[in-house]
């Protein structure tokens, strides 16, 4: 009986052994599996990184065709390296005119990057083409005609709608002309301390887009001594503050009304905004464009 007890011990150490040895080729496959996998996911995410850098190398280029005049500031912060952002200034020459435009493009990181750049370019070219007394619906509409029937636009991603606004400013008189599809364009007087939301005017027209079936909001109004202000959806919908809740229109209306944004002449947006985001993620991209009358 001993000797059968000593046998069935050896026996069961050596079954033992055999799983144990099974054990360890199989964590070894999955090791090297994993950190093959691992150096795939990193060479990957270098590779990915490179070309968002390439591509904000792009924008920035054709960013910086835009024309800065005194009392013009851009706050411009991309979510991860591009943005499908992207807003316009354009002075018409020989004239006291400049256009404004700011919008948000559909698409993410790369995509978005090169949709942005396509979208304000077919901007410029369309203001460029027409003389500055047409109709800025007009052209609001062209724009986006002439967006969805090319074929790079296609190709890249299917169109549905992309939000902006642009406005035709005659500096001369301090008239404002505005087309809009979103309520992220405002204008707040300094002196009397009040914002006005001109897509809230009744007194203003509205047209259904044809392209897109989207409400245009257009009109024109005088703002003397006033902030012109326009901004995309990253900026209100942030999350952060001492509750990390989200940031919202109304709060933003509140520090430009608390005086928070507009201090001494200077417009203080980029430093609020990231003190109010805080170590919470961005979540999207943000643009934000004031022009003082």
């Amino acid at each position: 009986e001993i000797t059968n007890t000593k046998q069935e011990v050896h026996i069961e150490k050596k079954e033992l052994k055999n799983l144990q040895n099974e054990i360890k080729q199989v964590k070894d496959g999955l090791e090297r599996k994993i950190s093959s996998q691992s150096n795939e996911i990193a060479l990957n995410k270098i590779t990915n990184e490179e070309n968002l850098i390439h591509g904000s190398i792009v924008q920035e280029i054709f960013l910086k065709q835009n024309y800065h005049p005194e009392g013009f500031t851009v706050f411009y912060q991309p979510k991860n390296i591009v943005s499908a952002d992207f807003f316009l200034i354009e002075k018409i020459p020989e004239t006291t005119t400049i256009y404004i435009s700011i919008g948000d493009c559909i698409g993410k990181e790369l995509t978005g990057s090169f949709l942005s750049i396509y979208f304000s370019n077919q901007i410029r070219n369309t203001i460029n083409t027409n003389p500055t007394d047409a109709s800025l619906i007009t052209l609001f509409n062209a724009v986006e005609k002439n967006t969805i029937n090319n074929k790079f636009y296609s190709k890249v991603n299917r169109f549905t709608s992309t939000d902006f606004s642009l406005l035709r400013i005659d500096t001369s008189k301090n008239e404002i002309e505005f087309a809009t599809n979103n309520h992220n364009f405002i204008t707040f007087n300094e002196k009397n301390n009040v914002i006005y939301q001109p897509t809230n005017d009744s007194k203003f027209f509205s047209v259904t887009s044809k392209t897109t079936n989207r409400e245009i909001k257009s009109g024109t109004f005088s703002a003397t001594d006033q902030q012109i202000i326009l901004f995309t959806d990253g900026i209100i919908n942030q999350f952060g503050g001492n509750k990390h809740k989200k940031l919202k229109r109304k709060n933003l209306y509140q520090w430009i009304e608390k005086g928070k944004i507009f201090h001494n002449n200077t417009c203080l947006i980029e430093d609020v905004f990231n003190d109010y985001k805080l170590n919470e993620d961005q979540i999207d991209d943000c643009t934000w464009v004031s022009y003082k009358l």
